[in-house]
């Protein structure tokens, strides 16, 4: 156990943001001369990154699709772009360890524009020169297959989150590759992550139907995984996301004629509406590399109650590699007391970050996926690193790995080509 030195990162605001409109002013407006205006400089930003999940009948707590719901929440704003705790997108942005693709993340001209309006005075500028208004993103440009629950599911109204697992058929009777897929909540202000998982042999299938059955009504209560045998991790979505297309020639093996365990955290602060979640999957019948999902983790968790911050760390060796794995992307894990996940690769004398989360939030589960892959080179043996912070203080005894609430974890999934 060690405490660790977290970083300060610290994002510099550009007040004479670039780019910013409005310098004639118009008073009857509300425009401050030379300060960017809502409608030609604000609305743009929030239309590309926010309005996805900040939009009417959405997982967000308030709209930002007008100007009088986002100067309603001027300040909040300002704070959460400038602190980049929104959007949320939890892997280092800072360019130290990898760049990713589909970032969700604001430029600094962004988080400047953002500062400025709200400093001076959330000017409204014209109505006419409002952007086109959101459209969710279109689906994937070929659907195989769509699985979903059996019947619909109400949340536990006793619960604020409820982690329910539900089978479903695989929607293939022969082994075939998932290339990419679209989540489509059927409550999208109560569904706030999903993770799926394949089942690969009938024993790890008999497990899982053995929970199913062991509870009434659909599904059975689940947390940090599926409860049921050696369950391969397939999908991983958040609310804010597209379709995924996961690497060119690339997909994961879905087993033919076994159940998928699909995971559904609901959270319930807007309700206990019932929800029939369904995922568009895309299948081929042959890839140029299969993927899989491997990892690292440290499986011998021993937190102590009632500490700020207590970090655990793991090192797992490798051998020599006969030829060149790509890593594609990685999907990162904890449990609620995480605060921190840091995986670095050690070969040949130097060391490569794999994966930061300077912020972890169990709330914000998916893949993130590289803009060019890391490549774990052939010829040396090697290490990977992996290190977790949480924070014990309500923490009553001391805290170990396991898959319950009151577990933790601390895993790097990596999405990987040989």
């Amino acid at each position: 156990m060690r405490t660790m030195r977290t970083r300060d990162v610290s994002y510099g605001l550009f007040l004479a943001a670039a780019g910013c409109s409005g310098s004639s002013g118009d008073p009857d407006l509300g425009q401050t001369t030379d300060a960017p205006t809502y409608y030609e400089d604000v609305a743009p930003i929030l239309q590309e990154h926010c309005v996805s999940c900040h939009s009417e009948g959405n997982i967000a707590p308030f709209s930002l699709q007008t100007y009088e719901t986002a100067k309603a929440v001027a300040g909040p704003m300002k704070s959460a772009t400038k602190n980049r705790t929104m959007p949320p997108w939890h892997v280092d942005a800072s360019g130290a360890c990898n760049s990713w693709r589909d970032a969700r993340l604001l430029d600094e001209v962004d988080i400047a524009t953002i500062a400025a309006w709200v400093d001076a005075g959330q000017p409204m500028g014209d109505a006419a020169h409002a952007p086109a208004p959101f459209v969710q993103p279109a689906g994937l440009e070929h659907v195989s297959a769509t699985v979903e629950p059996a019947v619909d599911y109400t949340p536990n109204a006793d619960l604020d989150d409820d982690y329910r697992c539900f089978l479903v058929d695989s929607a293939t009777t022969v082994d075939r590759f998932l290339t990419g897929y679209k989540v489509h909540p059927g409550q999208p202000s109560e569904v706030h992550h999903v993770v799926v998982w394949g089942l690969d042999t009938p024993a790890d299938e008999a497990a899982a139907l053995a929970l199913d059955d062991a509870e009434p009504g659909p599904g059975y209560t689940c947390f940090g995984g599926p409860g049921a045998g050696a369950a391969r991790t397939l999908i991983g979505w958040a609310p804010g996301s597209g379709p995924t297309h996961y690497p060119d020639g690339t997909g994961l093996r879905i087993v033919g004629g076994r159940k998928l365990v699909m995971q559904v955290h609901y959270n319930l602060s807007a309700g206990t509406s019932p929800d029939r979640t369904r995922i568009d999957l895309a299948l081929s019948d042959t890839i140029a590399k299969e993927a899989t999902i491997t990892g690292v983790g440290d499986f011998d968790l021993n937190l102590p109650p009632g500490l700020p911050h207590v970090e655990e760390a793991q090192t797992t060796a490798f051998a020599a590699l006969l030829a060149p794995v790509l890593v594609h992307g990685v999907f990162p894990h904890m449990h609620k007391m995480g605060r921190t996940l840091r995986v670095d690769l050690e070969q040949a004398g130097d060391s490569t970050c794999v994966v930061d989360v300077p912020d972890y939030s169990f709330a914000w589960q998916q893949f993130y996926f590289y803009d060019k892959p890391l490549v774990i080179a052939p010829g040396e043996a090697g290490a990977t690193l992996i290190r977790c912070g949480y924070d014990t203080t309500l923490a009553k005894t001391t805290t170990h790995f396991g898959e319950g609430t009151g577990d933790e974890m601390c895993l790097g999934g990596f999405y990987v080509t040989y």
